[in-house]
């Protein structure tokens, strides 16, 4: 092999070496930068319910805090949800809902809290298709109504399929069993401050 090219292979080596590099560097931004984003994409309008916050929302956890400030989660504005499948074991089949809630303040910012007890009442529903409309509606009542407690806002370990989970087998019976989605409601209950909804339809409500 002459000098010239030897020279040229070290070059191209070179310039591999540098596109790699740049390669995975823009995918590690991207991860970083939209990411966390997609996992936070709006499903459906979320609103605040306005509430009047009276006395006996402090319950006996609550009324051990030694001024109201340790309640408040600093400028909550609404809350986003997102389902995911999860699974338990080796098995390909889905075992159940996972729920992700991020909070977010009046600028539409990501926040996060620690040591506030919240309660997080959530309602699955089953679907059906309405030939007349065209359009799927909700079919009353729920097929899985529930109160999870939660004390702190979402962890990054704790996304997608680690924060709230509700398996298969406690979400009852539902008319169509050829549509398996649905509709799940959530809405979390402040101490202090209200309460939250938001909502998101086309949720897996059977394994698969």
């Amino acid at each position: 092999m002459n000098k010239k090219l030897k020279w040229t292979l070290i070059g191209f080596g070179i310039f591999l070496l540098i596109v790699a590099v740049i390669t995975v560097s823009f995918f590690l931004y991207f991860f970083i930068r939209t990411g966390i984003a997609v996992l936070h994409r709006e499903f459906t309008p979320e609103k605040k319910v306005p509430v009047e916050v009276e006395e006996n929302n402090l319950t006996d956890e609550t009324k051990g805090f030694t001024a109201e400030a340790d309640l408040i989660i600093d400028d909550l504005a609404y809350i986003k949800i997102l389902e995911t499948p999860y699974m338990d074991d080796k098995d390909p089949e889905t075992d159940g809902i996972a729920i992700d809630i991020m909070f977010y303040n009046s600028k539409g910012e990501h926040i996060s809290f620690e040591n506030i007890p919240i309660k997080v009442n959530i309602k699955v529903y089953a679907n059906k298709f309405n030939l007349d409309t065209g359009k799927d509606e909700i079919v009353e009542p729920p097929i899985y109504e529930g109160i999870v407690e939660i004390d702190h806002s979402m962890r990054f370990s704790e996304m997608l399929g680690n924060y709230i989970r509700i398996p298969f087998e406690d979400i009852g019976s539902f008319p169509d069993k050829k549509y398996h989605f649905g509709t799940m409601k959530v809405i979390v209950i402040t101490p202090l401050q209200g309460n939250f909804e938001a909502k998101q339809e086309m949720v897996a409500i059977t394994p698969y």
